[in-house]
């Protein structure tokens, strides 16, 4: 890619999600080891992709800007360019991450707030892990994901199975835990 330093540019923003995700495991994992299990993971991703701008502008511009760039208008244009894509693709990493992280919170919110009040009893009975289950597995069902075959499920469709292989085995190569800790 030295040939084109805007191919280079390209597959530099294009790669910068991945950076940010190995980022925040590495980061994730080390406020675990340090005793910081506080440290919401929203604010581990956002904190990452601020302070990526600068490693990111600096790549940027010693693979490909400099030799882009002829005057100083196209300078700016160029580094306005890589901070709000690189940006852009951090914020739509951070939402991917921010719903699967709070999915279950907001649920539980808006049946409060939609109800007025519950007792603690009738959120645990709601949200219990058998009620979970069988909400997971009429929505699989719905989808075509599973199927009842003589009282036992079974997989329907492979194709969601495929890609969860693929996120469980970049677990491991990242060695984060196979299931929520």
């Amino acid at each position: 890619m030295r040939d084109s330093p805007a191919l280079t540019l390209l597959f530099l923003l294009l790669v910068s999600p991945l950076a940010v995700c190995i980022t925040n495991a590495v980061l994730t994992r080390l406020f675990r080891i340090i005793g910081r299990r506080s440290v919401a993971p929203q604010l581990v991703v956002i904190g990452t992709v601020l302070f990526g701008n600068l490693p990111m502008l600096w790549l940027a511009w010693k693979l490909a800007l400099q030799q882009l760039a002829p005057d100083v208008q196209a300078v700016f244009s160029g580094v306005v360019l890589v901070v709000l894509t690189y940006n852009g693709l951090g914020f739509c990493y951070f939402c991917l991450l921010n719903l699967s992280e709070t999915s279950l919170h907001v649920h539980i919110l808006m049946d409060l707030l939609l109800s007025g009040s519950m007792q603690a009893e009738e959120l645990a009975v709601r949200y219990g892990v058998s009620e979970m289950i069988n909400t997971r597995i009429e929505r699989m069902i719905a989808l075509g994901q599973l199927r009842n075959q003589n009282g036992f499920f079974v997989v329907n469709n492979r194709g969601l199975l495929a890609i969860g292989l693929v996120v469980q085995m970049w677990r491991k190569l990242l060695r984060l835990p196979l299931s929520p800790t």
